[in-house]
């Protein structure tokens, strides 16, 4: 059972030592709103939920926790405010404190006592009518329960009534006046008539400055109602004025509105438009048009761009047509189909080998392989046609030469 508190009671500097080891618990449970400080009085510094401590053994019934556990600052002392919705108490605990009737029969009602405290009633169900029982009406020579219509008859009859009949009329003559109540005339009872109830012989008087009044007429006020009581200090005003505040003299001012760059004011009866004087401005230079606007081409300079991470040019690696894309060098070299660390300078040859001769092979990347005319040969080369011509220069070629 828990000892409700529906809005919460605030409990102010509740101090508590720290343990990150286990869950501990404050002097209340179903505790919510909780704030832990360093100091008291929320001074100090204040401890971050979810950071430095957490709220345990929740209550999803009552939208509460019952306990905390410290994630941080073992062993430090810290004030905690907090509000509680009560005490869970155990059922049995109430009931261990009941009264009990001592010596009861089994059965019977429970009663109190003229000191406050249970005791058999030594009554029982049995005792009393069961439900829908009837009893007899009463008659003029049978005793009974009273009837519907007696008992309405009853009701209409006043208190201490008699059988007493007033006659229709009778002369004020026989009145005798007494020390309080005493007979009146007709005259008396006309002048009477015309007297309000609580009337009194006041007589208005009549009133003179701001607020002016004759004997019981109409009040009215004369002058302007000034600022300092309670009024404005004006009487009349323009289309479009307001009240400013004026700190000379705790005033109010009449102002109007003032129109800035593009906009324009219309002050009405009772109104103030405020309106956009060019909703649809046409727009020139790079960028140009009314409600639709145009970038010029070639108007788009690199500055005006997105920055750029270093090391990446603009392209695009991704699948199908699209926003450009800031590329990488691995992103580029696959686009191009060049491998990491390939260069431009390459062998011309790597190893020219002939028969019976030893290889001519390339010392270095831009190694100059030489062709040497020999005896009865020229060699001429076309730099333009990229052609090296190889012709016999005298003598005569053998059988052999010339099978080749």
């Amino acid at each position: 059972m828990l000892l409700n508190y529906s809005t919460g009671e605030v409990i102010s500097d509740e101090i508590i030592v720290a343990n990150t080891s286990e869950d501990q618990f404050l002097s209340h449970d179903t505790i919510f709103d909780v704030e832990v400080w360093s100091g008291s009085g929320k001074t100090g510094t204040q401890l971050v939920s979810g950071t430095d401590y957490s709220l345990v053994l929740p209550d999803s019934f009552n939208s509460v926790y019952n306990g905390i556990r410290f994630i941080t600052n073992n062993g430090n002392s810290f004030y905690i405010t907090y509000k509680t919705k009560g005490d869970y108490v155990d059922a049995d605990d109430v009931n261990s404190k009941a009264d009990k009737v001592v010596g009861a029969t089994n059965g019977n009602f429970a009663g109190l006592n003229a000191s406050g405290n249970l005791i058999d009633s030594t009554s029982k169900a049995s005792d009393f009518a069961t439900s829908g029982h009837v009893h007899s009406a009463a008659t003029t020579a049978v005793a009974g329960f009273m009837s519907a219509s007696d008992k309405t008859k009853l009701d209409g009859i006043a208190e201490s009534a008699n059988n007493y009949t007033h006659p229709a009329t009778h002369s004020a003559d026989i009145i005798t006046d007494g020390t309080t109540n005493k007979a009146y005339t007709a005259t008396e009872k006309t002048k009477l008539s015309g007297i309000a109830t609580g009337a009194n012989n006041y007589i208005h008087p009549n009133h003179s400055g701001d607020v002016t009044s004759t004997a019981d007429g109409a009040t009215a006020y004369n002058n302007t109602v000034p600022v300092a009581k309670g009024g404005t200090g004006q009487t009349s005003y323009t289309d479009g004025q307001l009240l400013i505040g004026n700190t000379t003299g705790s005033t109010l001012a009449k102002a109007t509105l003032t129109q800035g760059t593009g906009i324009t004011i219309t002050n009405g009866s009772g109104s103030i438009t405020i309106a956009n004087a060019s909703p649809n401005a046409t727009h020139t230079g790079d960028v140009t048009g009314g409600s639709a606007l145009t970038i010029a081409n070639d108007a788009v300079t690199n500055a005006k761009l997105a920055n750029m991470a270093v090391n990446t040019i603009k392209g695009r690696i991704t699948a199908s047509t699209g926003d450009p894309e800031d590329l990488t060098a691995t992103q580029v070299r696959t686009i191009i189909n060049v491998a990491d660390g390939a260069e431009v300078n390459q062998n011309a040859f790597s190893t020219v080998a002939v028969s019976g001769q030893s290889d001519v092979v390339a010392d270095s990347k831009t190694d100059t392989l030489t062709f040497v005319a020999g005896t009865n040969i020229t060699i001429t080369t076309d730099a333009g046609a990229d052609s090296i011509t190889i012709n016999a220069s005298g003598g005569s070629a053998s059988s052999d030469f010339g099978a080749l």
